[in-house]
């Protein structure tokens, strides 16, 4: 896990809870050995990344996931993008999934 030093503030608590989804999804259903996860301040957005070593997410699945009772990625997509964020799933090569969820941060949006 790495934490930038400057990547702590206002939207700590979600940040808290999109790690919490992302490693509990990676544990149930990637099968992965290993699992990473940083947040880092970016100028003016806050980034957290969560990559695995499992067998990959099915991308195609996604949209269809929320109506087969899996709502835990629509629900943390949904919570960025409420703040202007963007959140993105992405199948490893060759295997493996990584999700990067980035978040302006309002001091700096009201800047530029």
């Amino acid at each position: 896990m790495r934490v930038g030093p400057d990547a702590s503030g206002e939207h700590d608590q979600l940040i808290l809870s999109l790690a919490r989804e992302l490693l509990v999804n990676a544990a149930k259903h990637a099968e992965a050995n290993q699992v990473t996860v940083a947040v880092a301040h970016t100028g003016s957005e806050l980034v957290l990344e969560v990559g695995d070593d499992g067998r990959g997410i099915d991308l195609s699945r996604l949209a269809s996931a929320p109506t087969d009772g899996h709502i835990g990625l629509a629900s943390c997509a949904q919570r960025v993008e409420a703040l202007g964020g963007d959140f993105t799933v992405l199948r490893g090569e060759p295997t493996g999934t990584r999700v990067l969820a980035t978040i302006p941060l309002v001091g700096a949006r009201a800047q530029g």
